[in-house]
């Protein structure tokens, strides 16, 4: 399939070539259609297959290309139902509680405490968490199943818990300024590398593990499938396995599921301004306000569009408080 893809595109998802509008590589859901033959011949396959293919940017598929999410296409609404593991390890983080530090366990020292804050749960073994960074979904949907018509095109929304976790070195701090006034605590700074780690914990609800990260503690249910082919774990609890999975006659269902969250990441540079605590805690109408302005002032000075700037909120704790 390589051949098929353009030329622009398979360089700068590979990393070979710099693109600045879509600075990490997509999300791809290959969509298999099937219809069951009338009449068969002896040595033919039983079904008619067709074979899709979409792909989209990173910060939209962590919750449209999620397990059982829905997607709408071509007159067709499929579900994901599998994750191509080959192209997705399972890997083991472990997090800190208090900071947005995070970092690879196998990498990190999981007897100290985190480098960056100092916290002692950084530990703890309830901290350190599976995850899986999206690549390549599939969903199989029989053809009648598939289609939908103009009055059975109702989308559902679903909600999910989701946190953007910035982490940076001090020595890519380049530049920094500040007000110089006690009372008025502002000041941003230019970073030349940053690195944004974007995570799905799951579907809003209270069902879940209650893990503590970077200062929110709340249910995170996580994605179950099959550790073997990759198969999603229904919410009933049934779970569908590929024909050649390894596992498909085991009956231990804990030899068979994989509870993990899913996550993206991207470098990139980054400004970062710091905020007086006392004007806009508490107000996300002062906070998205003062966003808007930002953005307003942005796209007057340089006279174009601005979409491929992005803003995000992080929360630091401070030393003693």
């Amino acid at each position: 399939r390589i051949g098929d893809r353009e030329t622009l595109n398979f360089l700068t998802d590979e990393g070979l070539i710099p693109n600045y509008a879509f600075p990490e590589a997509g999300v791809v859901l290959r969509s298999i259609i099937y219809r069951k033959k009338g009449k068969i011949q002896e040595g033919e396959s039983r079904y008619d297959t067709w074979t899709y293919e979409y792909e989209r940017p990173a910060r939209s598929a962590i919750h449209e290309l999620v397990p059982e999410g829905y997607f709408y296409a071509g007159g067709r609404r499929v579900q994901v139902d599998q994750i191509d593991l080959n192209v997705s390890e399972v890997e083991n983080w472990r997090f800190c509680n208090n900071c947005a530090h995070m970092a690879l366990a196998e990498a990190s020292d999981p007897g100290g405490v985190c480098p960056q804050c100092g916290s002692p749960m950084w530990s703890d073994d309830g901290q350190k968490q599976k995850m899986l960074r999206m690549r390549t979904v599939f969903s199989s949907t029989s053809d009648r199943e598939s289609r939908i018509g103009d009055d059975s095109d109702d989308r559902e929304p679903s909600f999910y818990n989701k946190q953007m976790l910035v982490n940076f070195h001090p020595e890519h701090i380049t530049d920094a300024f500040r007000v110089k006034s006690d009372a008025f605590p502002f000041g941003f700074e230019f970073l030349s590398r940053a690195t944004f780690r974007e995570i799905n914990f799951g579907e809003k609800g209270d069902s879940g593990p209650v893990v503590a990260i970077a200062g929110q503690q709340m249910p995170r249910k996580g994605f179950l499938f099959c550790r073997h082919c990759g198969k999603v774990q229904k919410k009933n609890g049934e779970i569908r396995h590929a024909f050649t999975c390894t596992a498909r006659k085991q009956d231990a269902a804990t030899n068979l599921t994989e509870c993990a969250y899913l996550y993206r990441e991207f470098s990139s540079e980054a400004i970062r301004i710091l905020l007086p605590v006392t004007t806009f805690s508490g107000s996300d109408r002062k906070l998205q306000s003062f966003v808007a302005a930002l953005q307003l002032g942005l796209k007057r000075t340089f006279g174009g569009s601005i979409d491929h700037l992005q803003t995000t909120l992080a929360d630091e704790p401070m030393p003693e408080s």
